[in-house]
């Protein structure tokens, strides 16, 4: 006797919710995809209205082409779109959304009314729909345009609404899609607001500069380096190593206008940054890419996060060779005091020197480029007339704009770096033998990285050998590291050359470097400070440390000035 069929087909509702599951994950969710929608539609003006961050109260209104009557049913139906039409249609996807889920899936978890009318009609229809079920179509008279409003969000699925978390970590998660949006989309006006209150407004001009001021303040904006063109395959925006934060939330990477994440983005940035800031600590990026339709998979994720792309080791080498040429061009370091503390930057960390350590809420500094004709921080140490040492840890010199304070163990550390890095580039690092071998008790795991870094390791200027299981028998040094040479140190080297190659060289030279520096508390002479500042001069970046510290500070004559009151 047959029990029947245990399969059975899900009804259309079920259906929507679970597409939901994959679509709508939070209220940002619901706002990106009907902000896409939005831009899709032509529109030049988005307003974004929310309440209780979204959980309650969603209206997204624009001024784009609008839809009529028959397009608006058709809107809310699953896997309906005017975006793709035919198979070869999926190879070249240009639009922000294409596959027909988004509004059916919002609409079958939570109360939602459309208006919209096309540009060309001089009435509008509204559609409701609660859940998934449709109530008759109704004439409207209104702007051109469409407005959806999205209420009462996963109101039928409990189970999701759990997982939302408090109203101000919702609200974060909308301000952060809508700033990526208007980073995308700089000739469209944004302007969000929450409870009534502004949060985020863009004006629409089409200058990414000026979009940057906009979102995260005119300060930030003027810490950030241009690199390329817009037009060209790469461009953008990347903030100085003074705009490094503890998190990569200002990292925004556009591929073909769109915000996506890209695994191999984050380790380009690292190594391009890397002497430019600390460990722990991410710049502020805005790149645009820009990849042929056909060359970059835009579906790989449900919510359109992630992408894949074809040759991509070429392009990730050309966005490296762009942030790291305009950081090598960076004008020297300025720093200038503020009497009565600084004003605060809106959303950024106004009392902090790069690598996050706090200064005093009073005289605090602030970055600021030079001014006026542009110069490499080489080429300032190359104007500087020593004049003595400050506690046996720093350098005063007076040069072009007033009094340099130069950081003698930063500046050393990057002089070693430098030529710790020319010598492994080359293959050649000098290696200075022992007087007396030295063993390095590291531990088998160490022994087996040594093993397997053995030629990058003699690269660097070690001779080592294994001396036991657990044990390296050191013969000899880099020139550059001194002959001082700890367990611990080679212990570190060996940790970090399990990386790529370019983080090995990096990472590793860095820390020889700082081992080997003039360490604050070493007395100098007035010879002496003029040799390091002649060294400095030859480096092609002589402005921070390896770590991303500042070797050189300046106290300009107008700031003296005005310390003595003289104006």
């Amino acid at each position: 006797m047959s029990r029947g069929s245990r399969i059975k087909r899900l009804s259309q509702a079920l259906v929507n919710r679970i597409a939901a599951g994959e679509v709508v994950e939070r209220p940002a969710s619901v706002v990106k995809e009907l902000v896409e929608n939005a831009i899709d539609a032509g529109a030049a003006e988005v307003r974004i209205d929310i309440t209780k961050g979204g959980m309650q109260r969603i209206v997204v209104a624009d001024d784009g082409i609008g839809m009529g009557a028959e397009d608006l049913l058709l809107a809310v139906a699953p896997h309906a779109t005017s975006k793709i039409s035919v198979d070869d249609d999926l190879e070249a996807i240009e639009t922000l959304g294409f596959r027909g889920e988004a509004l059916a899936s919002i609409a079958s978890v939570s109360e939602m009314q459309i208006y919209s009318r096309p540009r060309e009609e001089d009435v509008g229809a509204v559609l409701k729909v609660h859940g998934g079920d449709e109530a008759p179509l109704q004439s409207r008279g209104g702007p051109p345009g469409t407005r959806i409003e999205v209420k009462n969000l996963f109101y039928n699925t409990p189970a999701r609404k759990k997982h939302l978390r408090r109203q101000a970590t919702e609200t974060s998660h909308v301000l952060s899609a809508v700033r990526e949006m208007a980073l995308a989309h700089p000739e469209v006006s944004l302007r969000l607001s929450h409870a009534s209150e502004e949060r985020v407004f863009t004006s629409g001009s089409g200058d990414l500069g000026q979009c940057i001021a906009e979102i995260f303040g005119a300060e930030v904006a003027r810490e950030v380096l241009p690199i390329g063109e817009p037009g060209e395959p790469v461009w953008g925006f990347i903030g100085t190593p003074a705009l490094s934060r503890s998190r990569r939330d200002r990292q925004y990477i556009l591929i073909n206008r769109r915000s996506v994440n890209h695994p191999g983005m984050g380790a380009v940035l690292n190594r391009a940054y890397e002497g430019f800031v600390d460990r722990g600590r991410y710049p502020v990026v805005v790149l645009v890419i820009s990849v042929a339709p056909q060359r970059i998979d835009v579906n790989v994720h449900p919510a359109k996060r992630e992408v894949r792309i074809l040759e991509e080791r070429e392009l990730l080498g050309r966005i490296h060779n762009a942030i790291r040429g305009a950081l090598l061009g960076m004008p020297a370091p300025r720093w200038e005091v503020r009497e009565g503390g600084a004003k605060g930057r809106r959303g950024d960390d106004s009392s902090s020197l790069p690598g996050g350590r706090d200064l005093p809420a009073q005289r605090q500094l602030a970055y600021f480029p030079q001014q006026g004709e542009e110069q490499t921080p080489s080429e300032v140490f190359r104007q500087l007339r020593p004049l003595g040492q400050i506690d046996e840890t720093y350098l005063v010199a007076q040069g072009p704009e007033g009094m340099y304070l130069i950081d003698q163990h930063a500046a050393h550390e990057r002089l070693y770096y430098e030529r710790a890095l020319e010598a492994w580039r080359s293959r050649s690092s000098p290696c200075q033998l022992l007087a007396v071998p030295h063993a390095c008790e590291v531990g088998p795991e160490q022994v087996q990285r040594w093993e397997a870094a053995r030629d990058d390791f003699e690269a660097l200027g070690f001779d080592v050998e294994p001396f036991g299981k657990d044990t390296l028998l050191v013969r000899g040094v880099p020139v550059y590291a001194g002959e001082s040479v700890s367990a611990h140190l080679l212990s570190e080297v060996l940790e970090k050359m399990g990386g790529s190659p370019t983080t090995r060289e990096s990472v590793a030279l860095a820390m020889a470097a700082c081992k080997s520096a003039v360490r604050a508390g070493d007395r100098l002479s007035v010879a002496e400070i003029q040799h390091l500042l002649e060294d400095l001069a030859g480096l092609t970046q002589a402005g921070t440390c390896p770590h991303g510290r500042p070797t050189v500070v300046i106290l300009t004559r107008r700031e003296m000035s005005r310390m003595f009151g003289r104006h």
